[in-house]
């Protein structure tokens, strides 16, 4: 018996067919950008354009004249591409839009195996821009400085636009208020030693200070 375009599944319903794992890193000097994986639906494991791009392999696919349906206009047609019943999604579908495992992953090796829900959160930055683009100025929820900046920029014909423009000015933004998080928590744990330094050494210092102020208005 001589089976064509079928695809057995496990005992678990998940597919036998087999995605070969591939290392995340690389072991030259030049290594890879970030959002190679991050922001990357293929790299997480949802398949080009997130499963959409070439996903119905359950239909035919024919190379010949069609109708305004895409089916074959000659009776006489033959498929270039047989459909495979079984086959949701595309090739490099791996996990559907809930995290759940659609193929198998390599079963040479016991640890290979699609990434978890934990590593899929600490991965997938989807979305992202919202944080701040829900911000600006011409948004219901703008807050004033947004508007100010956009203002300026507009102002000075100021673009970021350009992916390498808009990645810089987040670095940037990003550095300002780490520094500034760093100086406030330094500030605060000063500021908290010193308070607490008067608290067990009130007496003496108020009394250094009484001195001082005398001395002070003496020579006033």
């Amino acid at each position: 018996m001589v089976a064509t375009n079928q695809i057995a599944v496990r005992e678990d319903g998940i597919k036998a067919m087999e995605l070969a794992p591939l290392n995340p890193h690389t072991t030259s000097k030049q290594a890879r950008e970030c959002v190679d994986c991050h922001g990357n639906k293929k790299a997480v494991g949802f398949g080009s354009d997130g499963g959409i791009y070439d996903n119905n392999q359950a239909q035919a696919k024919y190379a010949d004249a069609k109708n305004i349906n895409g089916e074959p206009l000659s009776r006489h047609a033959t498929p270039q591409i047989p459909a495979i019943p079984e086959m949701t999604g595309n090739f490099e579908t791996l996990l559907d839009a809930n995290g759940n495992q659609l193929m198998t992953v390599d079963s040479h090796w016991a640890q290979s195996s699609p990434l978890t829900a934990h590593q899929l959160d600490k991965l997938d930055r989807q979305g992202t821009c919202v944080a701040c683009h829900a911000k600006m100025g011409n948004m219901p929820d703008g807050s004033m400085a947004m508007t100010v900046l956009g203002q300026v920029a507009k102002t000075f014909n100021l673009s970021f636009a350009d992916a390498k423009a808009h990645e810089a000015l987040l670095n940037e933004n990003n550095l300002i208020v780490a520094w500034f998080k760093v100086i406030g928590m330094l500030s605060g744990a000063i500021g908290a030693l010193l308070l607490l330094g008067y608290l067990i050494f009130r007496k003496r210092i108020n009394a250094l200070l009484k001195k001082a102020l005398i001395k002070l208005t003496s020579k006033l």
